[in-house]
């Protein structure tokens, strides 16, 4: 489903996600920067590169569909901490990706979302790595699942992405509380207030998205033809 000219105009809060499976996608370096086709060569397994190159061609036709741009024109840079973005800011995005598919969200602000699948490891020594103390006692007295892992891990990777640092900031750091089924939770992290949403997602994976603000409407485009440019 492509965004028509029907749809409401994107406000502060709305967040449009758009999703595809790398199998539709096609491996074309035409569109890509010289900076992304010398990333895409350090992948040591071929596949992981065709699935970057592709990736990112889809998210530079996305984006440049968004501005009314080329998608060669695009000048994708990256934060301090590595979050891409685009100069000046004219709208907000973000990426994530399993091995199968890649999400990108796009806000009038900015906005970090991620997907992971099930952990192939046990989720308990996992969960510890990411739980502030209060969200340790509380799960290890309920019991940790590979759910309730994915469940924080996601909803704090979105927040670390929406403020730009990444797992540069120790995810034990930020408590988010209880986490609903599907949200939205907001509070203040950071003296910040965010909104969080747990998002649709494959079976076993979980994905969070997360927003500056109280309010969060999400507007999800299913997987679309991806050579629509």
């Amino acid at each position: 489903m492509q965004i028509q000219s029907s749809d409401p105009p994107r406000s502060t809060g709305c967040v449009d996600i758009f999703r595809a499976r790398f199998e539709e996608l096609s491996d074309d370096c035409s569109l890509l920067s010289e900076a992304e086709i010398e990333r895409a060569s350090r992948f040591v397994r071929p596949t992981d590169a065709a699935r970057y190159r592709a990736g990112r061609t889809w998210v530079r036709r996305k984006i440049s569909t968004e501005l009314g741009v080329p998608s060669s024109d695009l000048a994708i840079t990256a934060g301090p901490h590595g979050k891409p973005g685009l100069p000046g800011d004219p709208i907000g995005f973000n990426v994530t990706h399993s091995d199968e598919e890649i999400w990108l969200a796009i806000s009038a602000g900015p906005v970090g979302i991620d997907l992971e699948p099930p952990p192939r490891d046990d989720p308990v020594p996992l969960f510890r790595q990411i739980a502030a103390p209060g969200e340790w006692r509380q799960a290890h007295a309920e019991g940790i699942t590979a759910e309730r892992f994915l469940l924080l891990w996601t909803a704090k990777e979105s927040v670390l992405k929406l403020l730009g640092t990444g797992l540069m900031t120790d995810p034990r750091t930020i408590s988010l509380g209880s986490l609903t089924a599907t949200g939205p939770v907001t509070g203040k992290i950071a003296g910040r207030w965010i909104s969080l949403q747990r998002l649709p997602a494959p079976a076993g994976a979980v994905a969070h998205v997360a927003t500056f603000g109280k309010r969060l409407e999400i507007r999800l485009y299913d997987y679309e033809c991806p050579e629509i440019s």
